[in-house]
């Protein structure tokens, strides 16, 4: 009786080697493209790009850090909120207002849980028609970490306890509003981008060396 063969025949290992092969170079294209596109001029993710930027902060305003000299007063500011593009934060700034004009002007620091930190130039004032509220407007003027190249601006609207400087500290709730550049996710980036588009090339050749191996 004739003994049938059950083994895989040579044509059928030529074909699987085929196919792998044909798998190969599709991953490996796949990776390419893939980091190739996100690298190219226009990106929805260039740096650079703004965003609104959205948020809502509480903390106190703190009085006479330094002696007063009239009309000019020394005070501070320090809180926390959560915004858009940043998460949580908290916020610390010096400002000297002028008392006569009801105007301030000075630099903040807003600081991700993470110790990156946003730079600030705020000038504003209170409002005349409601001395417990004051309008900040805050500039981006750089940062570091994942805000390094930060740009942008908005507005914070203050709600105090009280008059502005009738007591300190004097406690305030404000809602923010602008646009900043979009911040880049942090562990994502060039990296993992630059590591997908060599895995690919690497890929296309070693594909090239690929031989038929019966299994």
């Amino acid at each position: 009786m004739e003994r049938v063969n059950r083994g895989n025949s040579p044509n059928k290992d030529i074909q699987r080697s085929k196919t792998m092969k044909k798998k190969q170079h599709y991953l490996a294209f796949v990776l390419v493209l893939t980091g190739l596109a996100v690298l190219a001029p226009g990106s929805p993710a260039t740096a650079g790009t703004l965003v609104p930027l959205q948020g809502q902060e509480n903390g106190e305003f703190i009085s006479d850090l330094s002696p007063f000299v009239f009309p000019f007063a020394h005070d501070g500011v320090s809180g926390e909120g959560i915004a858009s593009e940043i998460g949580h934060y908290t916020l610390n700034g010096t400002f000297v207002a002028n008392v006569l004009l009801g105007t301030a002007a000075g630099p903040f620091t807003m600081t991700a849980d993470n110790g990156d930190m946003i730079f600030l130039n705020a000038v504003g004032g209170v409002v005349p028609a409601d001395l417990s509220k004051v309008t900040w407007n805050l500039t981006v003027s750089g940062g570091t970490g994942r805000f390094a190249d930060e740009t942008g601006s908005f507005t914070s609207q203050v709600q105090l306890d009280a008059v502005v400087g009738s007591k300190s500290p004097n406690p305030y709730t404000a809602t923010l509003n602008g646009a900043i550049s979009q911040v880049p996710e942090g562990g994502t980036g060039y990296g993992l981008i630059a590591a997908s588009a060599l895995a690919g090339f690497g890929l296309l050749k070693g594909s090239r060396k690929t031989k038929t191996v019966r299994l």
